[in-house]
């Protein structure tokens, strides 16, 4: 378990309060953040802030480490002696990041076929079938000797339609 979280791809900023007793005041006192990695250690100078705190600003280490649980203590210089009043563990990760990729794929459409049967009928298969229908319904049969008019299909452009228009009211 650490004891502290330290995000690799943001810049990280650490304040402490640090004091120190039986040290007379020209002596030079310096901090800094330490991080043991096992293979190398690196530090992070700490400066005074106007509160008395020291304050370590750490930068984005995401090409330099990787995620896991570092060492990391606090390291305080006063003239040649380093003192090491605060170690702990911390935990370096990754800010959360939700990523989206869209992800193309041309959909097949099948060719489909229709076939359609169509029947010719004779004259002869015509009667009879409208006979069979006139018999289902109950309808009377019609007489041969009428016969049904013929409806003619008339088709016209506008063209055609104006022109007639033009001559009907001429007349």
């Amino acid at each position: 378990m650490a004891d502290f979280d330290i995000h690799l791809d943001e810049e990280n900023e650490f304040r402490f309060s640090v004091t120190t007793e039986g040290t007379d005041a020209t002596a030079e006192v310096y901090s800094r953040l330490v991080i043991d990695e096992g293979r190398m250690s690196i530090s992070f100078p700490g400066s005074n802030t106007a509160d008395g705190e020291v304050s370590v600003t750490v930068p984005p280490l995401i090409k330099i480490l990787s995620e896991g649980v570092y060492s990391t203590r606090l390291e305080v210089i006063v003239d040649d002696r380093i003192f090491i009043p605060i170690e702990m563990d911390a935990s370096f990760k990754q800010s959360m990041k939700v990523m989206a990729e869209a992800i193309v794929k041309p959909r097949r459409i099948a060719p489909s076929v229709t076939v359609t049967s169509v029947k010719r009928s004779t004259a002869s298969s015509l009667a009879a079938n409208i006979r069979k229908m006139q018999e289902q319904t109950g309808a009377p049969p019609k007489s041969r000797s009428q016969k049904p008019k013929k409806k003619t299909k008339v088709t016209a452009d506008n063209a055609e339609l104006r022109e007639l228009l033009r001559k009907v009211i001429k007349k």
